[in-house]
């Protein structure tokens, strides 16, 4: 039985993946950050999961989480791991705390890092392995108000081109997947955002609802996450897959091809008018 570990698998991207991959028959490690998440996912999957509880940024509990992964695999290895989980904090670079932008990248950056090497030696003893880290259509694209995410992603899609240059001495693939819009409960934590408070006293209020409005809009072009769950299967049955995929819709597509120069003014024009 092939096998696949997804952090960040409470809902979302994350928790599609984890139903797919129990669904085709893999045995399928999703990381939660508590108990009562890793039993409602256990009832939606079945039998072929395993929750693993433990935050990507904290290194004792991924260590321990590698050990019972190895304990279950034995000598077969891991085939693949799929680096999903993420945060989000939004406000303007000018304002922003340090401590704030820490945290994203913690997450972010070093929480995939964190994973890749405890988990790595799992992936090693695989004849086949992949790594999958989840990037976003924010990894190419700077979006005003969420530099915090941006830069984060960014970071992630440059580690992820050394680590696939590396990694090929082992054999193994590493892979970017960068989503458009895809439905999620981020949504409902993004509808929750206190920034306009946060910064109401800055030069950045009117900006700030703006650029909300137009983030809330991209909700109604949202993709289902089980069109990156089937990629992800697309990706790890390739035996040549390509360094980065793209899952979004055909607006979040269009964005990408518009010439830097353009979105500049488009966006100027935006958190201006």
């Amino acid at each position: 039985m092939k096998s696949i570990l997804v952090t960040g698998s409470s809902s979302g991207i994350g928790a599609a993946i984890c139903e797919h991959f129990s669904q085709i028959g893999w045995k399928v490690f999703g990381s939660v950050r508590n108990q009562n998440d890793g039993d409602k996912l256990t009832d939606i999957c079945g039998e072929n999961f395993t929750p693993l509880i433990f935050d990507v940024t904290d290194i004792n509990a991924i260590n321990e989480a590698a050990n019972l992964v190895e304990s279950h695999l034995g000598k077969n290895g891991l085939n693949c791991l799929v680096n999903n989980a993420g945060i989000n904090i939004s406000g303007p670079m000018e304002y922003v705390e340090s401590d704030e932008v820490r945290k994203v990248f913690e997450v972010n950056v070093m929480g995939p890092l964190n994973c890749s090497q405890s988990f790595l030696p799992a992936l090693k003893k695989s004849t086949s392995s992949t790594i999958i880290n989840i990037s976003s259509m924010a990894g190419k694209i700077g979006l005003p108000m969420q530099g915090s995410y941006c830069g984060s992603k960014f970071a992630l899609e440059g580690m992820s081109e050394s680590m696939r240059r590396e990694l090929q001495i082992h054999n193994i693939k590493v892979v970017v997947i960068g989503p458009g819009a895809i439905e999620s409960s981020i949504w409902d934590k993004f509808e929750k955002d206190e920034k306009e408070e946060q910064y109401k006293d800055t030069e950045y209020t009117s900006a700030i609802k703006k650029m909300d409005g137009t983030l809330k809009r991209a909700r109604s072009i949202a993709i289902p996450a089980h069109r990156v769950a089937k990629k992800v299967e697309k990706i790890v049955n390739s035996k040549n897959p390509k360094p980065r995929y793209v899952v979004a819709g055909i607006t979040d597509k269009m964005l990408n091809l518009i010439p830097r120069k353009i979105l500049d003014r488009a966006f100027k024009r935006l958190l201006t008018k």
